[in-house]
């Protein structure tokens, strides 16, 4: 009988003992789990993702576009005015655009969407896409922008940065890191020109200093006539590999463009 019993007894502190290693396995799981979430995956808005599946497969360019941005929208959408999206697919290259209005004859509409004609409608959106190239060399070539003649003048653009002036400072050039920004009001009146080029290049200075942008080499081309939001042009392009990607974002918005290239996710 007392041999029965100190089994029994046995038995009872095995269990307990695994029942309290099973409660501490439980507390560990659960840590880890907090210390180390789950990563989240990657979400593109419903106008880009169609955008993308409607051209998968049909280019040799791996597809890429902004995550989630579709936000940077200027002023939202007019109500009753859905998003559309319209893509351009070739072999060595691909072209979405995602706004308000339908672009140029010859796109294939993907999302419904209807078009109140205004210009308004047509610079509420964004364009971006890739480009394959022969090789790295002449993706990095792509991206080469040919500088006015004659000597530069130096000009500070604040946080230790400095840009090269030519024309009386309406073109500025400057480099950070492997990046390379112009901006370009030629086409506006000269004083017009030189105050919009050097407000232009303080606000890009200050929107590049955020972090996330495309490793690598990229630049950043502002372009205006100084005139409404459709006069001026922002792109922004990058090379990955033998491949140039790239946003165009019209209006005074190069902070937009650099947002969506810093949102650049592959597909899917």
């Amino acid at each position: 009988m007392l041999a029965a019993e100190r089994r029994a007894h046995r038995g009872v502190g095995r269990a307990a003992s695994g029942v309290a290693i099973l409660l501490l396995m439980a507390v560990l799981a659960g840590c880890a789990a907090r210390a180390s979430p789950p990563t989240p995956a990657v979400g593109f808005d419903a106008p880009i993702r169609q955008a993308l599946a409607a051209i998968s497969g049909q280019t040799g360019v791996p597809l890429q576009a902004p995550s989630d941005n579709v936000e940077n929208l200027d002023g939202g959408t007019p109500p009753g005015v859905p998003l559309g999206a319209w893509v351009r697919a070739e072999r060595l290259a691909y072209t979405v655009a995602v706004g308000l209005c339908a672009p140029a004859a010859g796109w294939q509409q993907v999302v419904a969407s209807q078009c109140d004609g205004s210009i308004a409608s047509i610079v509420a959106g964004f364009r971006f896409g890739g480009t394959a190239y022969q090789s790295r060399a002449t993706a990095l070539a792509s991206l080469a922008r040919q500088e006015p003649s004659g000597p530069g003048v130096t000009v500070q653009l604040g946080a230790g940065l400095s840009a090269l002036s030519w024309d009386g400072g309406v073109i500025l050039d400057w480099h950070n890191g492997g990046w390379t920004f112009s901006v370009d009001t030629a086409l506006c009146p000269i004083a017009l020109g030189a105050r919009t080029a050097k407000q232009m290049a303080a606000t890009i200075a200050a929107a590049a200093r955020a972090p996330g942008l495309p490793a690598g080499r990229g630049t950043l081309v502002f372009q205006a006539a100084c005139g409404d939001s459709s006069s001026a042009n922002t792109r922004v392009s990058w090379v990955r590999g033998v491949d140039v990607y790239w946003d165009s974002v019209m209006g005074y918005r190069p902070a937009t463009a650099l947002s969506l290239a810093r949102a650049e996710r592959v597909y899917p």
